[in-house]
């Protein structure tokens, strides 16, 4: 005769499978999170709100995910990563700046990917077939920030991201580089000048002395080659006859920098008379203070020859000794176009005489 099973038995044999049928590992468990991408598609689908520093500045954006796409817009970032830096899982470029969200890619060439890619002014190197992602530059500080169009630290350097890796052309004599800046830094290589002024100026943010002449960018009156400065006497008023009776040579003498140049020309009287002569002169590439403040001074004197004496004009209302100095700074005319080139003129006037110079400084 068969003896029945008691009932705390049977209790024991049917617990274990009970407790292991709901025990099973989380992550293997799909069925709120389609993709299996770690986010739930609930939270995949619900709008949720990022906050994005574009070129035109702090903007909010409402954003949402596909549920069945482990990377919703195939930016090298997965949807769980795009969470985590506040990035758009459907844009490619959430800040704009050029570069995928994620990590540098090489699609097959004419693929759907590498259209879009194009189609977005994401940067390409032709060379490598590779499109550039943030999470693959700047490693050393953790990548760049997807959620910022400009990522350099400590502070913004005012390029974009993306614009310092597609870099620009610097010309210098018989030359023309392709040059790039860091954007993990505002000042790729630490001479002191931001990477933005680097492409504003047209040196090489990558060489601290871009000409190789010796003498750093900071201080470099020309750092792109030889500098040179025009002086033109453009006219010159007399006011009285009897500095000059019937004609008289005049003579100008300029000193500038650490050499002389004289100018002569033929004064008929009195009154106004055009000139228009020129002397250059070649500015030396000296170290000066700063960039900002790397004056050349000019020491003009206009004497008139008569009878094998000189006279001196008395054109400057503050000098007994009828000379003009001059104060012009080289790199604020050189450099306010971008282009090093400018110009401007120079009126003084004394008892005797009133003179207009114009001053150009241009690369050779």
């Amino acid at each position: 005769m068969r003896r029945p099973v008691a009932a705390g038995l049977l209790l024991l044999l049917v617990l274990p499978s009970v407790l292991l049928a709901g025990c099973q590992n989380p992550t293997s468990d799909t069925s709120d999170d389609a993709d299996g991408d770690a986010v739930p598609d609930a939270v995949e689908t619900k709008p949720r709100k990022i906050t994005v520093v574009l070129e035109s500045g702090e903007v909010t954006l409402e954003v949402t995910s596909d549920p069945a796409k482990v990377d919703t817009d195939g930016d090298g970032a997965s949807d769980f990563e795009e969470l985590q830096y506040g990035t758009d899982p459907r844009s490619i470029d959430t800040d704009g700046d050029g570069l995928l969200d994620g990590k540098s890619q090489k699609p097959a060439p004419n693929s759907e990917a590498a259209k879009a890619f194009l189609a977005a002014n994401i940067v390409h190197l032709p060379e490598s077939s590779e499109f550039l992602g943030e999470k693959s530059l700047c490693r050393e500080s953790g990548g760049l920030r997807p959620d910022r169009y400009d990522s350099d630290l400590p502070v913004k350097d005012g390029l974009s991201d993306g614009d310092e890796m597609r870099g620009w052309t610097v010309t210098l004599p018989g030359k023309t580089l392709t040059v790039r800046s860091s954007p993990c830094s505002p000042d790729s290589d630490g001479d002191r000048v931001k990477d933005s002024l680097e492409k504003e100026y047209g040196t090489d943010p990558g060489n601290a002395d871009t000409d190789g002449d010796g003498v750093p960018d900071l201080t470099d009156p020309d750092p792109l080659g030889d500098l040179w400065l025009t002086v033109t006497v453009e006219r010159i008023t007399v006011k009285t006859e009897a500095i000059v009776p019937g004609g008289q040579d005049l003579v100008f003498n300029f000193a500038i920098g650490t050499g002389t140049e004289t100018l002569e020309h033929r004064v008929p009287g009195k009154g106004t008379h055009t000139v228009g002569k020129s002397v250059s002169v070649d500015i030396p590439d000296e170290s000066g203070a700063s960039r900002e403040t790397f004056p050349t001074t000019i020491t003009m004197e206009a004497v008139a020859r008569s009878a094998g004496t000189n006279r001196g004009f008395a054109i400057s209302p503050d000098s007994p000794t009828n000379r003009v100095v001059v104060t012009w700074d080289l790199l604020e005319k050189a450099w306010e176009t971008g282009s090093r080139s400018g110009s401007g003129s120079f009126t003084t006037e004394g008892s005797e005489a009133a003179l207009v110079l114009r001053f150009e400084t241009v690369r050779k």
